[in-house]
């Protein structure tokens, strides 16, 4: 049941443009990780001064806290440093679940498989890291996919 509503928190979470398209991709041999224990859930993004990202942490925190989660909210700052350092206190606390927008395809992959290792399920949303199996989905927007879309319904751009 955790999961569930970690799932529909992170979806929730990556929607938060409305005119983009939005496929999750479900990794293909995802464990349903158990999380640490707490009944926190830790979104961490890129800064806050982004709009886009402000509303990230903004819409993740409202429903995780809807859902009965306490909810820690930090940014990275696209470096990958203290993004690994937001990954290490999340296993500290014990996270139910982290909600990333990462900073890095390559660079985030070491955060993301330390919390697979301590049971942690990761949602990665805006952005995919270049490792499959580690997240429990990757929920991205995919502007280009959305654009071929486009003359299907008389559109473009």
């Amino acid at each position: 049941m955790k999961a569930r509503k970690a799932m529909a928190l992170a979806m929730t979470a990556a929607m938060v443009g409305g005119l983009m398209t939005v496929p999750v991709m479900a990794e293909e041999n995802a464990e349903l990780l158990p999380g640490g224990g707490s009944n926190i859930i830790y979104c961490i993004t890129p800064s806050t001064s982004n709009p886009f990202f402000n509303t990230e942490q903004v819409i993740a925190k409202e429903k995780a806290e809807e859902l009965g989660y306490e909810v820690k909210c930090a940014s990275h700052d696209d470096d990958a440093a203290t993004q690994l350092e937001l990954f290490e206190a999340a296993i500290n606390d014990g996270a139910a679940a982290i909600i990333c927008d990462n900073a890095g395809a390559d660079a985030s992959i070491e955060a993301v498989q330390k919390a697979y290792d301590a049971g942690i399920p990761t949602f990665l949303i805006d952005r995919e890291i270049n490792q499959s199996g580690l997240a429990v989905a990757q929920i991205v927007a995919d502007n280009a996919g959305a654009q071929q879309q486009l003359p299907k319904y008389g559109l473009r751009l």
